[in-house]
């Protein structure tokens, strides 16, 4: 049975544009039929995540995200003058390790489809049989662990097995023995064409997507360049060896990573984070502003030497955050002590720190005003239907807050108890907030507030065991 801590937290934002879209506007959504601003769980979990105060909690340093990892050795070899050929052969082999089953289900699965098509649309194959004979094709060709490094066991092993499929759905032995070379010829000149254009290594997008490498990984890939620079050359063991499920590296088994194919080195998220939704109603401004070129003030120009515009909104966000303890624990190796570091840096950042977006022109740095953090093995579920409806009114913060508490009372109340207990701070006070007693069911105000404490955020993370309680 997993154990969740589900984070319910409010946050003022001044004039800003937190996280903008394609355009550069602030983000929105229409919720409840009416716009609201959002910010995406994306731009929410690379601040929080990479920020200095979440890692000054983990005391460990974070994996790191690129596309660009071949690159990046192949430069760091060539500063310590390592040759350009044995760099390239080094850097490619190691990126490999990560990227070949990837590489197999994203081009080779299109590319070895249009060769099969292709072929057999010259022999005038019916359409529909020759799909069925391709998808046969692709699929058994991807089922191998991973594809012979030396092109010509690839050739061999493609048409092999494009004359076996073709045979068993009833292509004569000559037609598919003509068919299956054709479609190896068409392989053999894709490739070199694509080892023409590749004169050094580059991962470009067209190439592969963003993979996250934990710190141990990087750690032996720094080492694998180190002992080539001094002239020893990696075993294929060596570079086998480089990846690994990352059971060290704090922000992947918080947020996950995927390597397509490579399924025992991926790990499952342990938290979800839900877009930020404004509680109430917004309209995106307009701000038109100039800039003075200082340099013509003496020449009479009183023009500007820069107009422009830029959006902006402000908002009282709605945030919801799940982590599954239970996940995190085994994703982090059983690492207990490490788990809590990792909770308490990610509630932390959750209450401490904003998006970075357009923070120069804006200072939107702001805190959460409010949180409830929830624990218990009940399904997790989010309040945001508490803000369905518009909050409107003087005090937008306060309004929210009640909308908030009188949701989660009466979802106890129509379902019975939604976690085993919650805590909660907010700017005008903190405390403890029980499931309502059952006499009391149905009624939203029975929620009751412990007293005012001084350290809201403190207290909080005492409750959830991830501060020593202090001896009083």
């Amino acid at each position: 049975m997993s154990d969740f801590i589900q984070l319910h937290f409010l946050t003022s934002y001044p004039p800003s544009n937190l996280n903008r879209d394609d355009l550069g506007r602030p983000k929105t959504a229409v919720f409840g039929g009416t716009q609201r601003l959002r910010v995406s769980s994306q731009s929410l979990k690379r601040a929080w995540r990479t920020s200095q105060k979440f890692t000054d909690i983990v005391e460990v340093p974070n994996g790191k995200r690129s596309r660009s990892i071949e690159k990046h050795l192949f430069n760091a070899m060539k500063e310590k003058k390592v040759s350009d050929e044995i760099a390239r052969d080094v850097a490619t082999k190691i990126a490999a390790e990560f990227r070949k089953a990837e590489r197999r289900a994203d081009d080779l699965d299109d590319k070895i489809r249009g060769y099969c098509m292709k072929a057999m649309k010259k022999e005038k194959i019916d359409k529909k049989k020759a799909k069925a004979i391709a998808d046969e094709i692709v699929t058994k060709f991807l089922e191998s662990d991973e594809t012979p490094a030396a092109a010509g066991a690839q050739d061999r092993d493609l048409g092999k097995l494009c004359i076996e499929v073709m045979e068993r759905l009833g292509i004569a032995n000559e037609a598919a023995t003509k068919l299956a070379t054709a479609i190896v010829e068409d392989q053999r000149k894709s490739e070199s064409r694509a080892a023409d254009e590749d004169e050094e290594p580059d991962d470009g997008p067209e190439k592969t997507q963003l993979i996250h490498f934990g710190i141990g990984e990087i750690h032996r890939m720094n080492q694998l360049v180190e002992r080539v620079a001094a002239g020893e050359m990696p075993s294929s063991e060596d570079y086998s060896k480089i990846r690994e499920k990352p059971i060290d590296t704090v922000d992947i088994a918080l947020f996950g990573r995927m390597l397509a194919g490579r399924s025992e080195e991926a790990v499952e998220a342990a938290t979800q984070v839900a877009h930020a939704i404004s509680v109430h109603k917004v309209t995106v401004e307009d701000d038109y502003f100039t800039a003075v070129d200082d340099l013509n003030a003496d020449t009479g120009d009183t023009g500007a030497g820069h107009v422009d515009a830029t959006e902006f909104a402000a908002a009282v966000f709605y945030h919801y955050v799940c982590i599954n303890r239970s996940q995190l624990t085994e994703n982090l190796g059983k690492n207990q002590p490490l788990a809590n570091k990792a909770i308490k840096a990610l509630i932390t950042a959750c209450c401490t720190i904003a998006p970075t977006g357009k923070q120069n022109s804006f200072g939107s740095h702001a805190r959460a005003s409010y949180l409830l953090a929830e624990m218990g093995q009940q399904q997790p579920r989010s309040l945001s239907v508490a803000f369905l409806r518009a909050v409107e009114g003087p005090d937008i913060l306060e309004a929210a807050i009640d909308s908030l508490e009188r949701t989660r009372a009466a979802m106890d109340a129509a379902y019975g108890q939604c976690a085993a207990e919650a805590v909660f701070f907010s700017t005008m006070g903190s405390g403890k907030a029980q499931q309502a007693p059952e006499e009391s069911r149905g009624e939203p105000d029975a929620q009751k507030k412990m007293p005012e404490r001084k350290n809201c955020l403190l207290e909080v993370l005492k409750h959830l065991g991830l501060e020593p309680a202090s001896n009083a």
